[in-house]
């Protein structure tokens, strides 16, 4: 991508692969960035280069919600991921054939969630957590 002001980046965390991020935030710009270096195991490619995505800062109605700004992860639950102290739009789990409750997950402040090797620290979710099953 180049050259571009887009809403949301939604990344794939797959099976096995590495995250561990800590600050992230909306709003930010990219001179020059490879998601390798957020994902290394990524089995995708995607570059980013003079690239703004924008700040999740809608009010309202929109506050909370489906609409697009800032960072979008899908988590394979085979992954192993660690994300703390980041403000996140939505984050999915995909679930097959098990039964898992998850407990005090909030929009608009600080939550955490701990599943299998995926450990979320006061992160702020502002759309919605989902779990696709």
């Amino acid at each position: 991508m180049l050259n571009s002001t887009i809403g949301a980046l939604g990344l794939r965390v797959p099976a096995g692969a590495y995250l561990n991020i800590s600050g992230l935030k909306s709003g930010v710009y990219f001179e020059s960035w490879d998601v390798h270096d957020m994902i290394p195991e990524a089995d995708y490619h995607l570059v980013l280069k003079r690239t703004r995505i924008l700040k999740d800062n809608f009010t309202g109605e929109l506050e909370h919600g489906p609409y697009e700004r800032s960072w979008l992860f899908f988590l394979d639950p085979n992954a192993h991921v660690r994300i703390s102290n980041s403000e996140l739009r939505k984050v999915f789990i995909d679930l097959i054939n098990e039964d898992v409750e998850f407990e005090n997950l909030r929009v608009g402040i600080p939550s955490s969630l701990n599943y299998r090797d995926i450990k979320l620290k006061d992160v702020i979710v502002m759309g919605q957590w989902r779990k696709n099953c």
